[in-house]
């Protein structure tokens, strides 16, 4: 480690403090790492949880991370396990802006899913502009409700309204009409335009997607072109278990319902929930992007599911209280969620112990180089680009490049210390190019900056998107 003199460090402390930062120095294995390995039907789900940082200043925001990684196991779905059945709901968006390349992409790739999906699986269909209009109800896929289907979709034409809520509604209605419990059930919603017919709010259209995770149904979005509301097809995947897409160019749309279908086909575990007591005064303020719910004494949130052979890390930040001295326990953490055999809970028999201590010192000498460096790129530099994202569609290109300069600053004063290499070439590399997007994205005619401004708050929040949640 490099030395640094005590006022230096006073300063290094109280910026990871400001800014949330958990960073590590000495590359001990941290206290408090644990691993469970809860059964499963087709092997297990290895659970690891650590504390980044396991000391908090004195009279400090007392904020510390902890990692929280699940790895599901590999399967051969070509062995002996047979694969499960699909129940696949598409709700697309035929209001008047999806008129042209949009509409006729989007039928080409519902025409190749219906060729795609296996006799097991079964297909469901709603449109929506104005109201929704129901399709077909889910339909397994024989030669003949193959050739219906086709025909159907054929048939969707664009005009009218966007009435979002309206079309989820209408698709979870499906999963309930004819429920068959061995099936993973996916709703894949797809918009171009903002939610301006019935219900519009982002929360409560989130409250709808939640409604089906206690029965699994899982709720994606996918958003197209550079004028929908990316704030909201996020909500609905958050709250709905599910991922949310980008797609500049409707020609993804094939690819796109292709993944679909095979990561529904590979769950390993679906309808995740994390959920850990609050005791002490101990708040939980972020997980990943999550929403959190906070109820008797409990924070949850669900990140979704796991793939077989995909291992995920989130990373959870709690406050501390640090009025005085002493150690505080975090413990009695669970995991749930859905294998082919049901639900599984288990809760890790670890405790995690944070010490409120007086010495800037033991704070730097309890936490973790690899670790910080791991959260900066994922979390911290994947919040940079969220705030980013928001001041680009604000058309505020001082207070992008103002996040930029806050964050460089910072990163930098503690990696005097941390002497990350990770770190270091995230400022030089990734930090250097995300001004140069926003210094490219208000540069040229008016109507060209109002286009970039559009696509790059769309990709750089959907790179947030990705990164926090570890959505890869």
């Amino acid at each position: 480690m490099k030395k640094i003199n005590r006022r230096t460090l006073l300063l290094v402390v109280g910026l990871i403090l400001v800014t949330g930062v958990a960073m590590g120095i000495t590359g001990h294995e941290p206290s408090g790492a644990t691993i469970d390995m809860v059964d499963n039907a087709n092997g297990t789900l290895a659970v690891n949880a650590h504390l980044v940082q396991d000391k908090v200043l004195l009279h400090s925001d007392g904020l510390a991370t902890l990692a929280l990684t699940l790895q599901a196991p590999e399967n051969d779905l070509a062995g002996n396990a047979p694969s499960p059945g699909v129940d696949l709901v598409v709700v697309l968006d035929r209001s008047g802006s999806m008129n042209g390349r949009k509409i006729d992409d989007a039928r080409r790739a519902v025409q190749g899913l219906i060729e795609a999906l296996s006799p097991k699986d079964r297909l469901g269909i709603v449109t929506y502009s104005n109201a929704p209009q129901t399709l077909s109800g889910l339909l397994p896929m024989t030669d003949n409700h193959r050739r219906e289907l086709s025909a159907m979709i054929a048939g969707v034409h664009p005009g009218g309204g966007t009435n979002l809520g309206g079309g989820l509604e209408a698709g979870l209605a499906l999963f309930a009409a004819r429920p068959m419990v061995d099936h993973h059930c996916k709703l894949l919603l797809i918009s171009d335009g903002l939610a301006n017919h019935g219900v519009t709010d982002p929360h409560a259209l989130g409250r709808m997607a939640a409604a089906g995770l206690s029965k699994d149904w899982v709720v994606s979005t996918v958003g197209v072109g550079n004028d929908f509301n990316e704030h909201l097809m996020t909500t609905l995947a958050d709250y709905g278990g599910g991922t949310y897409t980008y797609m500049e160019d409707p020609a993804a749309f094939a690819a796109v319902f292709h993944q679909a279908y095979r990561h529904a086909v590979a769950t390993a575990a679906s309808g995740m929930t994390v959920s850990v007591p609050l005791n002490n005064g101990i708040q939980l303020i972020d997980a990943g992007g999550y929403p959190i719910e906070t109820r008797d004494g409990r924070a949850s949130f669900n990140p979704g599911g796991l793939r077989f052979g995909q291992t995920r890390t989130l990373y959870l930040t709690f406050k501390i209280p640090t009025k005085t001295p002493g150690d505080v326990v975090i413990k009695d953490l669970q995991i749930g969620f859905r294998s082919s055999e049901g639900r599984v809970r288990t809760t890790l028999a670890e405790t995690f112990i944070v010490a409120c201590v007086e010495s800037p010192d033991d704070v730097m000498a309890s936490i973790r180089k690899d670790s910080w460096a791991a959260k900066v790129i994922q979390e911290d530099f994947g919040r940079l680009k969220a705030a980013v994202a928001d001041a680009l569609r604000d058309g505020d290109q001082q207070q992008a490049l103002q996040h930029i300069e806050t964050y460089r600053r910072e990163k930098a004063a503690v990696n005097q210390v941390v002497a990350s290499q990770q770190v270091s070439e995230n400022l030089q590399k990734d930090v250097e190019a995300l001004g140069g997007v926003v210094r490219d994205t208000f540069a040229g005619r008016p109507e060209a900056v109002m286009s970039k401004q559009k696509k790059n708050a769309k990709t750089l929040q959907y790179e947030s998107y990705r990164d926090r949640r570890d959505k890869k």
